[in-house]
């Protein structure tokens, strides 16, 4: 963790009343089951909600077992439970626990390091919309790059793409339909609106198809000095 960093875990209200959690305590382990995956959660947190597998000779729930100094046996049968009600997801060497980016929280100093917590492609997005914002408006008020509130921006681009399965030309797609609309650029003034309002951007874009000026990637070329 940085020293100009913290991360926590909000643990909503009604957590120990998720039918999921629920059904995990009915178990004969049910309380242990439970204690793992909040470990897990935890574990993840300053991941971004991520838990990499990073030995050739241990599976995963091995090394999450030795970790949390929890029995195997109990791990696996918790990752399964996981896995089967969609609270966990396989990303090649890595699992991506929903709860975690669902319900974290950053606190950090005025100016922060952006590079640890996104990638280039959730970084050159909110870039992106800030840019067509400020095009249409000069006194649109946006975040200046590497600042709490660009964060926050940032973590709605990441949800976007991890958590409602946006890749990132649709969500291109979305930020440069949404302000070339004359309606939508008056709704869609931050991250958190496009997410909000994506499916009924996607319903329009679609019978409305624009000019756009490239995908992600050809956009990060442009944008990497920025």
């Amino acid at each position: 963790m940085t020293k100009n960093k913290r991360v926590w875990f909000k643990l909503d209200s009604g957590f120990f009343n998720n039918c999921h959690i629920k059904e995990m305590k009915k178990l004969e382990n049910g309380d242990t089951y439970i204690i793992i995956y909040l470990k897990m959660i935890l574990l993840s947190l300053n991941n971004n909600g991520l838990i990499t597998h990073n030995s050739v000779n241990n599976d995963l729930s091995e090394q999450i077992a030795l970790k949390l100094d929890e029995d195997v046996k109990n791990v696996k049968a918790v990752m399964t439970l996981l896995e089967d009600n969609d609270l966990i997801k396989k990303m090649g060497n890595r699992y991506f626990l929903k709860q975690t980016i669902n319900n974290i929280s950053v606190e950090c100093s005025s100016r922060v390091s952006l590079s640890n917590s996104f990638t280039d492609e959730q970084i050159i997005l909110t870039k992106h919309l800030i840019d067509l914002m400020l095009k249409n408006n000069s006194r649109a008020k946006v975040p200046k790059s590497n600042t709490k509130l660009f964060a926050k921006w940032a973590l709605n681009i990441k949800k976007l793409n991890q958590l409602d399965g946006y890749s990132y030309d649709e969500i291109k797609e979305l930020i440069d339909f949404s302000q070339s609309d004359n309606f939508w650029s008056g709704i869609i003034l931050s991250t958190g609106k496009l997410r909000k309002q994506a499916g009924a951007l996607k319903v329009q874009k679609d019978k409305k198809p624009i000019k756009g000026n490239g995908g992600i990637r050809r956009q990060m070329e442009r944008m990497k000095d920025w």
